[in-house]
């Protein structure tokens, strides 16, 4: 009866190791994964600026807008760091000068995770 217990657990104790592994090469590195890379493709919204925030100083919280089209269409998006904000002139401008109200047209990629990171924003 002990060596059927021994016997099991260290079935157990192995098949727990081979799991562990999973996803590994022989080298030890990662196996790359099976999905493949989606490209993101750029979008255009047009539309109204509701609100507008400047991630509040918060670890990780990027600065962001909140626009609604004349659909009534509701969007939310994220500004990379390198993203171009321009004014009505053409010339660059701050994410603080852009004011709920404001006519805007973005461009922006949807990520796989859902979140709409603007490539860049244009006072209209």
């Amino acid at each position: 009866m002990k060596k059927i217990l021994f016997a099991l657990v260290a079935v157990a104790f192995v098949a727990t190791l081979c799991f562990a592994q999973k996803g590994q090469t022989a080298s030890g590195s990662l196996a790359p994964s099976n999905r493949a890379a989606v490209p993101l493709v750029a979008k255009t919204f047009v539309g109204k600026v509701e609100s507008v925030s400047w991630g509040g100083g918060h670890k990780g919280a990027k600065p962001g807008i909140m626009a609604i089209d004349d659909k009534g269409q509701q969007m939310d998006f994220v500004a990379k760091s390198n993203a171009t904000i321009t004014g009505k002139n053409g010339k660059p401008i701050d994410m603080t000068d852009i004011k709920k109200g404001d006519k805007i047209s973005v461009s922006y990629v949807t990520r796989s995770d859902g979140i709409n990171r603007a490539k860049s924003i244009k006072l209209e």
